[in-house]
């Protein structure tokens, strides 16, 4: 599994999708919202109850989150 609290992790901002996608993979869904001065992207990675989003602003990472703890 690529949804590891290792992997989400490695994700930092300022990020490309390409870079995203080597670590996590292709994500399970994705949501593009096109506002007038930037471009909204949110991918969604689901693994039974386990998941990770990634939004990015204009293809860089904005913001990540994830109910993944630290164990």
């Amino acid at each position: 599994s690529k949804l590891t609290r290792a992997n989400f992790d490695q994700i930092h901002d300022k990020m490309s999708k390409e870079e995203v996608r080597a670590i996590l993979g292709s994500p399970s869904s994705t949501n593009t919202e096109d506002k007038l001065i930037y471009k909204r992207t949110t991918w969604r990675y689901v693994e039974g109850d386990k998941y990770i989003n990634i939004t990015f602003k204009n293809d860089e990472l904005d913001s990540k989150d994830t109910n993944l703890g630290t164990q």
